[in-house]
């Protein structure tokens, strides 16, 4: 599917208990550019990060898992 005119398609499949319809909604309403915008900002934060050097920037929280373990460094 594409995002938007004369730019690459972009793949979306079904996976398990969604259909086709429903995944390309929600890439459609999480694509405001090419990459999906949660990896657009996860890379955001791990840009910024490495552009830092060690350690997060102030106001950054360190990364978590699901179960609010932090990672380590």
């Amino acid at each position: 599917m594409r995002t938007r005119a004369r730019v690459k398609p972009l793949f979306v499949s079904p996976g398990h208990r969604i259909g086709v319809r429903a995944a390309v909604h929600w890439v459609l309403s999480c694509s405001r550019f090419r990459v999906p915008e949660p990896i657009r900002q996860a890379e955001q934060l791990v840009n910024g990060l490495r552009r830092a050097g060690s350690g997060a920037p102030r106001g950054v929280a360190a990364p978590q898992d699901v179960r609010g373990r932090t990672f380590a460094t």
